[in-house]
């Protein structure tokens, strides 16, 4: 394959290297539960785009959360790979990730990806944000124990996306009690979630029950959705 440039003439080499692209501006960074739109291109030594050819692309993530690749910014199919076809020097997918952190995205010509081996594989770092306050989720419970006792661990409950993902919002969380006949008493209740702390955790305190029995804790908050403990014994 070659470019005419005037009365130059420049040949255009194999495939050396891919690199990912942003087409969307979005500085490689998407919410929980979104999808990141990228282009995967390829290039010779010299860096100029080749078109020559079907190349399939390999795609891996190492997210520890729900992703997956896809092949339309919304609804579509879930994809392993892609393929530059003949004529093109790009082709695009979307990738869907669910987890707050920082993840790699890899495009290889082999799977698994093999670095500089073949054509150099192309990494990307992208950036996934915790998404709007959805709901409460309880993150230390009561075990069994003596009624007359204060629960021990003391309930805790986070404010998290719709993902599971810690989101720091304020929020005043009532904790209440679902079942059996004991009253339930805290030293505060509800207990407030401070927008710009290090956490959305709250830790109840002083709390117990004035009866024996089987109870669960319910965790509410104005405008998210509850959430459950699990179930606990207190006897006599």
């Amino acid at each position: 394959m070659h470019r005419q440039y005037g009365d130059r003439r420049i040949v255009v080499g194999p495939a050396a290297a891919f690199s990912l692209e942003d087409p969307d501006n979005t500085n490689y960074s998407i919410r929980a539960g979104g999808r990141q739109h990228y282009l995967i291109r390829r290039y010779d030594v010299a860096a100029n785009p080749v078109n020559s050819g079907d190349q399939v692309v390999y795609l891996t993530s190492n997210s520890t959360g729900n992703d997956a690749f896809y092949d339309a910014p919304s609804g579509g199919n879930v994809i392993t790979q892609v393929t530059i076809a003949n004529g093109a020097v790009s082709a695009p997918f979307y990738y869907y990730d669910d987890k707050v952190g920082n993840w790699t995205i890899t495009a290889s010509d082999a799977s698994p990806a093999n670095g500089l081996t073949g054509i150099a594989d192309a990494t990307n770092a992208l950036g996934v944000l915790v998404g709007a306050a959805s709901k409460l989720l309880f993150t230390r419970n009561p075990i069994d124990g003596k009624y007359t006792a204060l629960l021990a661990p003391q309930p805790a409950v986070m404010v998290t996306d719709a993902y599971g993902n810690m989101n720091n919002t304020v929020a005043d969380i009532t904790l209440a009690k679902m079942n059996g006949l004991g009253t339930l008493t805290c030293t505060a209740n509800p207990a407030r979630v401070v927008k710009g702390a290090l956490t959305s955790l709250v830790t109840f305190a002083g709390c117990k029950l004035s009866n024996p029995g089987v109870y669960y804790f319910q965790a509410s908050a104005s405008g998210l959705t509850t959430g459950e403990s699990g179930v606990f014994t207190l006897v006599p």
